[in-house]
């Protein structure tokens, strides 16, 4: 068993937060993500040899820091069982915060939730259970979108979050979401979130670089959270245009021979894939026929604004940076 000191269970532990997410999600949803960080916390407080820490890290010039201390201050106000911290950053973004947290902890394990995220009751216990066993480096949790009406539902089933799943236990991984994962601090140390252009999906190259290191990835399938789906009309086309401005860049690159033929291809396959997806799994989210073919035209929505983004982004590489973000 690994101890976090000589009267801890688990080992020393920083919970490390993002404040961007929230900037664009409803804070309602931030409120209950706090509350149920604090009650966990609270239950695991007598297996920690030390303080845990509570580290939120955003940028002052896209966030008020009053905003922060004040929903913050609501639900930490009084807690002798962990130290929380607020740290301003300038111009950091998702992956660097995460990064950034290296500097201002020297914990062991670093659980990274993000700030939009619902964790379910037992996902902090479940997540420090795995590392029980010494030779663990990387655990993630189970993420899914939460199936709150009609969008909600056509959401959970076509992006790229699996539908919630009830199955137990520790299982080995090919990938996993930074919003929803605990490394050991050497780990991350070594290996942090790459730079790279992309809105998102460094957490994927950074899983594949763990493997090919030799580093396993294990997934807590118990350990769940709920993420919202976008939040509006904007928001959902934000997420869409940047994520096809990600896959202009992971395409391949050189002349421009193919460029209409390969985005047009990973458009209709991402049609078919929506297809299927929802009209398999339309009545475990208790959705109609009806509302599967609606949940397909949100999809068709979706699918079409990334084609936009990756087209707009080949055409001219920095024109979706420069007026969206997510």
């Amino acid at each position: 068993m690994v101890m976090g000191s000589r009267s801890g269970v688990f080992p020393s532990l920083a919970v490390v937060i993002e404040w961007e997410n929230a900037v664009l999600a409803k804070l309602s949803r931030t409120m209950r993500m706090l509350e149920q960080l604090r009650q966990q916390l609270t239950e695991i407080a007598p297996l920690l040899g030390e303080k845990a820490e509570v580290l939120f890290l955003y940028d002052h010039t896209r966030v008020s820091a009053e905003l922060i201390q004040n929903a913050v201050g609501k639900v930490f106000g009084n807690t002798p069982f962990c130290e929380v911290r607020i740290i301003s950053t300038k111009g950091k973004r998702y992956y660097e915060l995460k990064n950034e947290s290296l500097l201002y902890t020297q914990k062991d394990l670093l659980v990274f939730l993000d700030s939009d995220v619902v964790p379910e009751d037992g996902w902090l216990r479940g997540l420090l259970k795995a590392f029980e066993q010494e030779d663990m480096k990387v655990v993630c949790g189970n993420t899914y979108v939460s199936p709150d009406g009609l969008y909600g539902k056509a959401m959970a089933l076509f992006w790229f979050f699996p539908l919630r799943q009830d199955d137990e236990g520790l299982v080995t991984s090919n990938s996993f979401f930074a919003n929803n994962v605990v490394f050991r601090r050497e780990v991350l140390k070594k290996y942090p979130f790459p730079h790279l252009e992309n809105f998102r999906g460094q957490c994927l190259s950074l899983a594949r670089l763990l493997r090919n290191e030799g580093i396993p990835i294990y997934l807590q399938r118990s350990s769940r959270v709920s993420h919202p789906p976008p939040n509006g009309f904007w928001h959902f086309a934000c997420r869409a245009l940047c994520q096809g401005h990600d896959e202009a860049l992971e395409a391949h690159r050189g002349s421009s021979n193919g460029v209409l033929l390969g985005a047009a291809t990973r458009y209709f396959q991402s049609l078919r894939e929506a297809y299927w997806e929802i009209f398999r799994g339309y009545p475990k989210v208790q959705l109609s026929r009806f509302g599967g073919v609606c949940a397909f035209g949100i999809a068709a929505t979706y699918h079409s604004l990334a084609l936009a983004g990756e087209l707009a982004t080949r055409v001219h590489p920095s024109l979706v940076r420069r007026y969206f973000s997510i």
